[in-house]
């Protein structure tokens, strides 16, 4: 951090986000902030550090340390005062820790208090089809971690062709679970199997359908496989037979 950083004020609060892994604000260290702020205002001399974000090509100043003042500030709309640290050494430092404590669904939940439509859109079809986030990231991008950064940055995507496949699929998975045991239904979920039919899905809608509708009663001929090219030749056998 520099030894004499620049001091700006503002009170337009829009322009801050809290920072990926913060903890929660505590109201009551809040109203003990007002009331001291309405004794002595003093936050001139108090700060808040922050740094620089883009999201979704948008700027933001992203708050390290002082959520609570700023909420004070904007409680009694008084003007606070910020520093921009440009440390890319601690900046680099408050990224590796802020990552470890979060998984994808943090930044899932982040992202949707925050509005953003595909994430809103991400949680919804989560919960209308009953999938988890792996689920629709195995679809996305055939790895669970392949997407990973972009995603935790704000600027996931979901294809067109993921959401009518959660449609159009996902009620004939919860139809077998109904009917075969949880332990035959893993291969339901395997990455390679999911990528292999989406293909098919994708290149050969009619296939797919066909297959889907003959695991009804062959779901008992479906076995794991090794490999993404071995499930594609098996689901072209009894999407035909």
């Amino acid at each position: 951090m520099n030894s004499n950083p620049i001091l700006y004020s503002t009170t337009d609060y829009s322009i801050f986000s809290h920072i990926l892994g913060q903890r929660s604000v505590n109201k009551n260290h809040v109203g003990k902030l007002i009331d001291s702020i309405k004794r002595d205002d003093r936050l001139k001399y108090k700060p808040i550090e922050v740094k620089e974000l883009y999201i979704e090509n948008k700027k933001s100043l992203a708050i390290i340390d002082g959520q609570h003042r700023l909420e004070a500030a904007k409680k009694l709309n008084k003007e606070i005062y910020y520093f921009i640290n440009e440390n890319p050494y601690e900046m680099a430092i408050a990224d590796n820790q802020i990552q470890k404590k979060w998984g994808l669904e943090d930044y899932l939940n982040y992202y949707c208090e925050k509005k953003f439509t595909e994430y809103l859109k991400f949680k919804n079809l989560m919960e209308k089809y009953d999938c988890s986030l792996q689920f629709i990231f195995v679809l996305i991008s055939g790895r669970k971690f392949d997407l990973s950064d972009k995603f935790k940055r704000g600027n996931i995507k979901i294809p067109t062709s993921v959401i009518e496949f959660l449609e159009i699929v996902t009620p004939h998975f919860k139809e077998l679970k109904k009917s075969f045991n949880s332990e035959k239904c893993k291969t339901l979920f395997r990455r390679d199997f999911l990528q292999a039919l989406f293909s098919v899905f994708v290149n050969d809608r009619k296939k797919c359908i066909s297959f889907l509708t003959k695991l009804n009663y062959k779901f008992g001929r479906l076995s794991d496989k090794a490999d993404k090219k071995t499930y594609l030749e098996q689901i072209d056998k009894l999407a035909w037979r």
